[in-house]
């Protein structure tokens, strides 16, 4: 294919090739937040330790992100430069050097995380939820090769300029997944395991029109020939030196959360130590902590948010729950009665604080 419009604007005015490849990818962005909220509300259903459980997985999920979001920023860097200084033929094969990549990471992903997925969950202190977590992680991890295939493919056809294709191979994910996790969650009675395969799913289907697009009707710029391939290790150094650094930017903010989540639990474990041992009451414990710290929310406003049942279960898994007298035991007692009330949290409308008022 020749140079078409898209080429030439990218090789014209800077303005209006910033203007063209920025609107649609706002826009993109804007629908992926959009699409965040309305995947919670529907998880909510499934009650608060399944949140739980989706939040305990989340930061790998964004190291997965991370992973793919980096490898297709250094598959566009080359591929735009290539392009820039009209070197098509480099630019194709640099195309298909990124997919080399991406499929060996997909490959090492499982891999490397699945045996040790059982301990991540638990060093976090989701270990009462790890059936929920294992239902929605590990369908996650499996499937990571449509994230990452799916993110390369939209950055590829950024690099081009075809942001109609670009936007719609990425924003068609979050628009799927909207239609599909009800579907899979309540009518097709999958619960938490759902969610994953519907996310999946949804990235799979436009992945698949944008291997349709470039390997089939081949209506791009560039033209993707498997036989054309030949291997450089410049080209995948290239693609490297900057797929690396965007990548860990989101994997050092995603370890910075699974090792916060590892302190949450005895956190919260200690607040509820001085309510069972009635040093003060939860608000204020709360006060105490908002105020010596600057945070904005104390240990009972965040249990009321994650959910008592949840707390309750995370205690129950303690052997000295079974203890009578003990810290535990009280706690138990005390998180029992609460729930016995209804008192469960913000879902509730009421836990150790009112929120109908």
């Amino acid at each position: 294919m020749e140079d078409n419009e898209n080429i030439e604007i990218l090789r014209g005015d800077p303005k209006k090739a910033l203007i063209k490849l920025a609107i649609p990818m706002v826009f993109a962005l804007l629908l992926i937040s959009f699409n965040n909220i309305i995947d919670r509300i529907w998880v909510a259903g499934l009650g608060t330790d399944v949140l739980a459980a989706i939040g305990f997985v989340s930061p790998l999920f964004m190291i997965i992100i991370g992973i793919g979001n980096g490898l297709g920023a250094g598959s566009n860097s080359s591929i735009s430069r290539f392009i820039g200084s009209k070197q098509k033929d480099n630019a194709e094969n640099s195309a298909l050097h990124s997919l080399l990549i991406v499929t060996i990471v997909s490959i090492l992903i499982p891999l490397v995380v699945l045996p040790f997925f059982d301990d991540i969950i638990v060093y976090m202190g989701a270990a009462s939820v790890m059936n929920y977590a294992r239902d929605y992680g590990i369908p996650i991890i499996l499937g990571s090769f449509a994230f990452l295939f799916n993110l390369l493919f939209s950055c590829q056809l950024r690099a081009e300029g075809d942001m109609k294709k670009a936007t719609f191979v990425m924003a068609s994910v979050e628009v799927l997944n909207m239609i599909l996790d009800p579907i899979f969650i309540y009518i097709l009675n999958l619960g938490i395991r759902g969610a994953a395969l519907a996310t999946i799913i949804a990235s799979i289907i436009p992945t698949i029109v944008a291997v349709y697009w470039l390997f089939i009707r081949k209506n791009t710029y560039l033209t993707y020939n498997i036989r054309s391939f030949k291997y450089n290790t410049s080209y995948v150094k290239d693609i490297l030196l900057v797929g690396i650094p965007a990548s860990l930017e989101e994997f050092i903010i995603s370890l910075v959360n699974i090792i916060l989540n590892s302190m949450l639990v005895p956190f919260l474990n200690a607040a509820q130590a001085l309510w069972a041992n009635e040093v003060a009451d939860p608000q204020t414990i709360d006060k105490t902590w908002e105020i010596g710290t600057g945070a904005p929310a104390g240990p009972f406003k965040i249990l009321d948010i994650v959910g008592l049942e949840t707390a309750y279960n995370i205690n129950l898994m303690n052997p000295k729950t079974k203890e009578e007298g003990s810290i535990n035991y009280k706690i138990d007692k005390l998180l029992k009665e609460k729930i016995d009330k209804g008192e469960t949290g913000v879902n509730a409308g009421k836990g150790f604080y009112d929120y109908k008022k």
